[in-house]
């Protein structure tokens, strides 16, 4: 299990989203045979589960809380971060 840090929680993954093809030429079931993986990892992203662990100094959350989390990291200060629009920040689209 991994371990946490303060301010960091563990999230028990019960689900994630896999992107469709972008094309029909395009084969999801190859990008995951063509490389090696190892279990017990869950592939894609979109992902939510339930709060395994919380670090020190976590408040909004507690173990068990049902929980999702963002496949890309918005900065949280810009203009649509503050109006809860975090797809459009410049930083999340990098």
């Amino acid at each position: 299990m991994p371990r946490i840090g303060p301010g960091e929680v563990l999230l028990r993954v019960a689900t994630c989203g896999v992107c469709a093809p972008i094309s029909e030429s395009h084969d999801l079931q190859e990008d995951f045979t063509r490389v090696p993986h190892s279990a017990p990892r869950i592939f894609g992203h979109e992902t939510a589960g339930v709060i395994a662990a919380v670090g020190e100094g976590v408040l909004d959350f507690k173990v068990g809380d049902h929980a999702s989390v963002f496949h890309h990291v918005p900065c949280g200060s810009c203009y649509y971060c503050r109006k809860k629009t975090f797809a459009q920040c410049p930083s999340y689209k990098m």
